[in-house]
Order: C-alpha cells, then structure tokens, then sequence
C-alpha cells in the first residue's frame, strides 16, 4: 500500500497495528509525501443503528451534527468511512465546494460493495450472505461480523489454491451448523475433497458439491 505514496502529496491513512504504522511513515518520510492520520483529523463517530444490511452513524461537520446511513455492513466499515470523509475533507479545501453535507449524505447511502458482506433477500426462502473475503484477516472481519448478526448459519465454501484456507474454513466452519464444500470454476480452484481433510472427522454435516450449480442447488 506503501507503494501508491507519491513526493509532496497528501496521502490520508490509517494503520491497525505499529508495525504497517511504522512501515507507512518510513516510506513517507524516504519520498517527503505527507500523512494525515485518520484518528487523529477526522471525526469520531457515533453508532445508531448497526445489522446486516448496513449502518447509521453521526459525526459532527463542521460545528453541527450529521448524520449518514451506509449500506455497507461491519463495523471495519466505518474506519473506512471515516477514511472517506477525511479524503472529502481535503478536497473540499482545495476548492471542491460541491462537496457539502447534502453530497456527503447521498454519497454515503449510494455506496455498495458487491460481494462483500452482501445480503440477498429471497422470496423463497431465508437470506443470502455473500462474502468475498480471501485472506485470514478477512475471514476474522466476517466472524466478528457473524457473531454478533447471525449466530446461527450454514456454510457454502469455496476457494482458489493459493488462499491460506488453512486458517480461513476451519475458524467459519466451527460456528455453522450445515457445512457445503464445492470448487470455483477455475483451474486453480481447490478441491472440496482436500477442504474435506481441514476439518475434523467428528466434525458432522459436511457435504461435498463438485461445481458451484451443484452446490448452489443443494444448499
């Protein structure tokens, strides 16, 4: 991420552990870029409504409260708002004057994000949650997400080989009651059967789909 700092440009960041913290700032300070820290400019927010098909929160701007609705569901979100809102900021400083508490509003509730913590509702029968996340870090995003929306799920998997889905399947799978294994049409898809082996034996309903048809039909 580093790597898109540019000399002389503001770049606007936020980092959850010291480590990317530390490693940012040296970059920044090798190519004379200038960071602006979110926590430390940008507003704190207020949550009023929080669940699986979005958010609510309230932040002061400029002297007055305002208040945003984001259909982008987990809490990791609204970091990345307040990311959002500190780019507006800036922008709006160098003469971007449409950027204004009507154009914040109606930008933030037009936002979406396919795939990512994604709810489709049906009419025959109960939600969809689709999530896209390839990576353990990721995956502790979408638990956390989880455990506190919807406790109670059943599990669809699949995954390409070069994921770490060593530490990804067995952490969702432990929380969900049907466990649905199946491959991605790719040639670098892994196979259910070798998803089959991270879980544990004693480990019951698991089924195994040969294609993502097959498997979204049985699910």
């Amino acid at each position: 991420k580093a790597g898109i700092l540019r000399p002389g440009r503001r770049a606007i960041v936020w980092a959850g552990e010291r480590e990317a913290a530390v490693t940012v700032s040296e970059v920044a300070r090798s190519i004379g870029a200038d960071l602006e820290w979110v926590g430390e400019t940008t507003p704190p927010l207020e949550e009023i409504e929080f669940g699986v098909g979005g958010q609510r929160v309230r932040l002061k701007h400029e002297g007055s409260p305002l208040e945003l609705s984001l259909h982008l569901a987990g809490r990791h979100q609204q970091r990345n708002l307040r990311l959002a809102l500190g780019a507006a900021a800036w922008l709006r400083d160098l003469g971007f004057d449409r950027i204004d508490r009507r154009a914040l509003e109606s930008g933030v509730a037009a936002c979406r994000w396919p795939g990512r913590l994604e709810l489709v509702e049906r009419a025959d029968g109960p939600p969809v949650l689709l999530d896209a996340a390839h990576n353990p870090h990721a995956v502790e995003a979408l638990i956390d997400f989880l455990d506190e929306v919807a406790p109670q799920y059943d599990l669809l998997f699949g995954a390409l080989a070069d994921k770490r889905v060593e530490r990804m399947l067995p952490a969702l799978a432990a929380r969900a009651g049907t466990v649905l294994l199946t491959a991605p049409q790719s040639y670098r898809a892994v196979r259910p059967e070798r998803l089959r082996s991270l879980l544990p034996r004693s480990r019951g309903e698991v089924e195994i789909a040969p294609s993502t048809e097959a498997a979204m039909e049985l699910a």
